[in-house]
């Protein structure tokens, strides 16, 4: 069961509306996370303390990009990136694929990729599972690209 991480940079979860049904459920009210770019479960600064996974909220309207600006891969995870509005653009290795509303996009372990722009208003999800400390590689030698204009990006079905 996670708990309540003491390390989470973030409002008291009586303030999120998180309620706990007998410590074997945690219901988290998301409407209320607005202009949010919080790690729910996980690690470190995550609100909730997790082994298993790590799942990352995002609902903006200034949008954002890769902390650093070179693709990165994980080394055993799966990354999972959800849309339910606004879309991201994800270099996978050399091709730039669009995740749009109601889209999931999944990149596997050791698959170098990372975000390169994000379409606001934006809301989505992203999961990374299993975690682990220090399973992100950052690839000093690959730079993030650049779409270029009238450059096409690969498009994924949609999932519902």
């Amino acid at each position: 069961m996670p708990t309540h991480s003491a390390n989470a940079n973030t409002k008291a979860p009586s303030d999120l509306e998180v309620a706990k049904y007998k410590e074997d459920v945690v219901h988290i009210n998301l409407s209320k996370l607005k202009e949010c770019e919080k790690w729910l479960f996980g690690h470190g600064e995550a609100l909730y303390n997790s082994d298993f996974m790590s799942l990352h909220y995002n609902e903006t309207e200034k949008g954002w990009m890769e902390t650093d600006p070179y693709l990165h891969y994980h080394r055993e995870a799966e990354e999972y990136y959800i849309s339910f509005e606004g879309s991201l653009t994800i270099q996978v290795d050399n091709t730039f694929i669009k995740v749009e509303p109601n889209q999931l996009l999944k990149v596997n372990p050791k698959v170098p990729h990372g975000v390169v722009s994000v379409q606001t208003p934006f809301c989505g999800l992203t999961i990374r599972v299993p975690i682990s400390v220090g399973d992100k590689v950052v690839l000093k030698s690959k730079r993030l690209g650049k779409l270029k204009q009238n450059e096409k990006c690969l498009k994924i079905a949609t999932l519902f």
